[in-house]
């Protein structure tokens, strides 16, 4: 996210070691500073920032945990860092949350995962990265990107249920449907068939829906940096709007919801 070119990784290493200390999440510090070093690329702030500055990295995880100077704003997150700051550099978040490193512009899977889950930018809400770095879907692709999100985030709604760990049901190399419908007949007694838990992991996934409408969060957008700034990595440098949409169209078909937006 800033570009950090430490070879020795030794920054990398002491900045993690402080987010721990501090209690403080490595996915919402990155990228808060990211947005910093953006905005100081562009003289929209005070505070000079280099993206790849080590020292600077270290001295603002410090900052930003002791709310020090431009710590303070830092800390609200990266959409209210912008929107106190008054940038014209565009927050990267979905409902306010910050994405990892799985890019949407390199995992398909992820770019509709991300909008859809209902806590923001999360990665574990599907893990739809697994399926797409393990090419058990191809990853470019628009088809079966749905039914796979879908699908995962109606698994890990019961895996929750549960109180599993993610690293134990991680479909491919991990525990599944089948797996956990086995284990809760050894542990209850009771059948739990895999459609029957199929429709409770909807359930729950439908209400979280319902508890975001209540509260007013009803958009699934994706950052416009994954459609317009190129990662020119792959062959497929950005998202691209339509295949976005109509992933996006097949998963609210799937749902059985309407769009609000």
């Amino acid at each position: 996210m800033c570009y950090n070119n430490d070879i020795k990784f030794e920054s990398i290493i002491k900045a993690n070691d402080l987010c721990d200390k501090y209690g403080m999440d490595t996915i919402f510090t990155e990228n808060t500073i990211a947005i910093l070093m953006a905005c100081s690329e562009k003289g929209e702030v005070d505070e000079k920032i280099e993206f790849g500055d080590s020292d600077k990295i270290i001295e603002l995880v410090k900052k930003i945990a002791f709310k020090e100077g431009i710590g303070n704003i830092l800390a609200e997150g990266t959409k209210r860092a912008a929107e106190i700051l008054k940038v014209s550099v565009e927050p990267v978040h979905v409902k306010g949350l910050e994405p990892t490193g799985y890019d949407p512009r390199g995992l398909y899977g992820m770019a509709l995962a991300y909008v859809t889950s209902q806590r923001g930018a999360c990665h574990m809400r599907s893990c739809a990265y697994r399926h797409n770095l393990a090419d058990a879907i191809d990853r470019f692709s628009v088809n079966g990107q749905a039914a796979l999100v879908k699908d995962l985030e109606d698994f890990y709604c019961v895996v929750d249920s549960l109180v599993y760990c993610r690293f134990l049901c991680l479909p491919i190399i991990g525990m599944y449907w089948e797996d956990i419908s086995k284990l809760l007949k050894i542990v209850t007694g009771k059948d739990f068939p895999v459609q029957k838990l199929k429709e409770a992991g909807e359930r729950i996934y439908n209400l979280t829906k319902k508890f975001n409408e209540r509260e007013g969060i009803k958009e699934d957008k994706l950052p416009s940096l994954f459609f317009k700034s190129p990662l020119k990595i792959y062959d497929r440098e950005i998202v691209v709007k339509e295949d976005f949409k109509k992933m996006l169209d097949e998963y609210y078909r799937l749902r059985g919801w309407t769009h609000q937006t």
